[in-house]
C-alpha cells in the first residue's frame, strides 16, 4: 500500500476519526485488502469491495450493455 501511496495512486492511510472528519458520518467504508499471486508469480493487490457491502450500495451511472 505503501508503494501505492508514493506512486500518487491514493491519498494515504488514515485513521477512523480523520475520515469522518474528511468524508462525514457514513461517507466512508473500510475495504480490505489482499496480495493476489499470479500463475505467473506476479503479485497483484486485490481489493475485496464485496465484504465491506460496497457492492450493494454502489449505483453505476452508465451500464454498458456487450454483445457476444
Amino acid at each position: 500500500m505503501l508503494e501505492v501511496i508514493q506512486a500518487g495512486w491514493a491519498d494515504g492511510l488514515f485513521e477512523a476519526e480523520e475520515l469522518t472528519a474528511r468524508l462525514g458520518i457514513g461517507g466512508w467504508r473500510v475495504q480490505k485488502r489482499f496480495i493476489y499471486t499470479q500463475p505467473c508469480r506476479k503479485e497483484r493487490p486485490i481489493d475485496n469491495a464485496r465484504q465491506g457491502g460496497h457492492n450493494k450500495v454502489t449505483m453505476p451511472p452508465v451500464t454498458i450493455h456487450a454483445l457476444s
